[in-house]
């Protein structure tokens, strides 16, 4: 069922029911194609916006619960609309993943473990803590990585259905949400 919200005084002499509907019926459709996650009520206790980011601790890749509560969600709605496939655009930002990489230990799970400990071996001790655009996208391209594979493996979505776009490093003026922006479209 669509509830379409229809407004005019039907008395006026040039109100026209049809042109009415259809221009309601255009603004729903058109808000649906501009966010389609907006159309999602709710998965599980999660609303469909909320679908839209997978968060990660500054400087992390894995997943954590949160993350994977929203993959099951998205990976339940998606069995249901198999015309539907998901785009994955990993993202690091170039303030807050890179101070907070730069400030700590090597973790499991973190980009340190994986690339840090490696170019400090080849750099100056004093060059340790600078974290470059390169390694920024190497974060960004692993947490995509990470959703697209728990979404094919665990979540049994066809790996032509989930799409890699390319990574984005932003600033951390420009965007809240650390991590994956997904996004819907169909075949």
């Amino acid at each position: 069922m669509l509830e379409v919200p229809v407004g005019g005084d039907l008395k006026h002499p040039q109100f026209d029911v049809g042109k009415t509907i259809k221009s309601a019926l255009t603004k729903t459709v058109d808000d649906v194609a501009k966010s389609p996650f907006s159309a999602i009520t709710e998965i599980s206790g999660i609303k469909g916006e909320e679908l839209r980011y997978i968060e990660f601790g500054l400087g992390f890749w894995e997943l954590n619960s949160e993350a994977t509560k929203k993959l099951n969600a998205l990976a339940r709605f998606l069995s249901e609309r198999k015309e539907l496939i998901v785009n994955v655009e990993g993202s690091a930002d170039r303030k807050k993943d890179a101070t907070s990489i730069s400030r700590k230990e090597p973790e499991k799970g973190t980009f340190d473990e994986e690339f840090r400990s490696q170019k400090i071996q080849e750099k100056d001790s004093s060059m340790k803590n600078v974290i470059d655009d390169n390694q920024l996208e190497q974060l960004a391209q692993m947490r995509a990585n990470q959703v697209q594979t728990y979404l094919t493996q665990q979540g049994k979505v066809a790996a032509t259905r989930v799409i890699l776009k390319p990574v984005r490093i932003t600033d951390s003026s420009n965007k809240v949400n650390w991590g994956v922006e997904l996004s819907l479209s169909v075949q």
